[in-house]
């Protein structure tokens, strides 16, 4: 009985050493660098992809349905349907859909962008050039809308990607 528990304890620690060397380290189009500690492979995008000993790792495939086109409006605001379904398990949202918008709240500096979701008519800030001028502008933090994530109770779901795509549009 005794050495079926240190076997158990063995393989547990075996499996735990494997799930590290699973680790990512990605580099983006941009040139950043960015580490997955919890998944073994990198964002859609990845310019390269490797394991944290080095050896190469997957990349996301591209989602099967396209992203919606850029909207410029008459005041030359720009804005981009997103869907569940087109970020699949990566969606961050517990809506089906939103609208993204960059928009530049301090009109003397324009370098400041406010990374906005619109979900039927209500604004969501995004990053935090938008939270900080959220109470100003009738935003509403995206707490109200953000996926938990399942496999890491009391975290979110990584909202990177939509702010990421939100930046497109400034």
């Amino acid at each position: 009985m005794r050495t079926v528990a240190v076997g158990v304890v063995v393989c547990v620690l075996g499996a735990a050493a494997q799930a590290v060397s699973a680790q990512v380290r990605c580099t983006m189009p941009n040139g950043q660098v960015i580490e997955q500690r919890l998944s073994s492979v990198c964002p859609r995008g990845a310019s390269k992809a490797e394991t944290l000993d080095g050896k190469p790792a997957g990349v996301r495939p591209p989602s099967a349905v396209p992203a919606a086109p850029v909207v410029t409006d008459r005041l030359l605001r720009r804005s981009q349907v997103v869907t569940r379904a087109e970020f699949a398990s990566a969606w961050p949202l517990t809506v089906e859909r939103g609208t993204l918008r960059c928009m530049y709240p301090v009109p003397t500096m324009p370098q400041l962008h406010a990374h906005l979701v619109v979900v039927d008519g209500v604004f969501y800030a995004l990053n935090g050039v938008a939270h900080s001028h959220a109470a100003k502008m009738g935003w509403r933090p995206i707490d109200a809308i953000w996926r938990d994530n399942q496999a890491i109770p009391g975290t979110k779901v990584p909202i990177t990607p939509l702010v990421q795509r939100a930046a497109q549009l400034c």
